[in-house]
């Protein structure tokens, strides 16, 4: 189990997302299991560990507040409705030292300034 925990501790928005996720469709149990390479090979690998936990109690353990999650989707769905401009792109972004979010119109300049930066730092790969 301590492999989960530190796990948990190091991608905790990972396992948010998979744990809303299986509310959402609901999953009554989450299983995880844990990999690693086999011989240092980047195609072969082992299982090292498996857990299996009630999706409720774990969503608990990680102090995922559900009823805050819908709280945060009916905001952005609310932000986006009262946009006047329905086209272009758009940022959702949290005020600095503020609790409060809101939803930013991207400028014509800055999203084909942003090209031309990837275009010039794109090392061909």
């Amino acid at each position: 189990m301590t492999m989960l925990t530190k796990e948990i501790t190091d991608n905790s928005n990972k396992f948010s997302r998979w744990t809303i996720q299986s509310i959402l469709d609901g999953v009554q149990k989450m299983r995880f299991t844990f990999v690693q390479r086999h011989d240092g090979s980047a195609t072969t690998h082992k299982v090292v560990g498996t857990s299996a936990v009630a999706t409720t109690a774990f969503a608990k353990q990680i102090n995922l507040n559900v009823p805050n999650c819908w709280a945060v989707l009916k905001d952005v769905i609310e932000a986006v409705v009262a946009t006047d401009d329905n086209t272009g792109e758009y940022l959702y972004v949290k005020e600095p030292s503020q609790i409060n979010y809101r939803l930013m119109k991207m400028i014509e300049e800055e999203l084909s300034e942003a090209d031309e930066d990837s275009d010039e730092n794109d090392d061909g790969l």
